[in-house]
């Protein structure tokens, strides 16, 4: 990829110094992989096919984009997001997915905070639990864990 294709694309982080997700998880069709962890993340087994990524409550189309075989794609954005993403080769749909959280267990990751901004965010965790009717995993950091142990 050339400087100037760098600067336009609108692929997001594939890791950071807390996120190292690794290549996508979930088997799609004809050697797709993908996933939804830190943020919508795709990887193509073959040169050109096409692929975007939407979101689906504001329509914003946020990656459309031709890839390279065995990159792994990622949307810039990494918190929720119903995602649908498409792979395309040429005008044909080989995959297409929509995010839904119903009835799915779901990891939240946060970075080790005080214990006033991890007691802070538990309402909204529990909201989100709610809303989207979903099993909801969150790893403690350790400092954190024997307070909730006997709770």
């Amino acid at each position: 990829m050339s400087e100037t294709e760098t600067r336009r694309t609108q692929r997001g982080r594939t890791e950071t110094e807390f996120a190292r997700p690794g290549i996508p998880v979930l088997a799609g069709p004809e050697g797709i992989l993908y996933d939804f962890n830190y943020g919508c993340r795709v990887q193509v087994p073959v040169d050109g096919w096409h692929v975007r990524m939407t979101d689906l409550d504001t329509f914003n189309v946020v990656l459309d984009e031709t890839v390279e075989a065995n990159a792994v794609i990622t949307s810039r954005r990494k918190y929720f997001v119903r995602f649908l993403l498409e792979v395309f080769d040429g005008q044909r749909l080989v995959f297409s997915h929509a995010f839904d959280a119903t009835n799915r267990k779901i990891r939240l990751r946060m970075q080790p905070l005080a214990l006033g901004d991890s007691l802070a965010w538990l309402p909204v965790i529990d909201a989100f639990r709610e809303q989207h009717q979903c099993e909801l995993y969150m790893p403690l950091a350790e400092h954190l864990q024997p307070l909730y142990r006997d709770g």
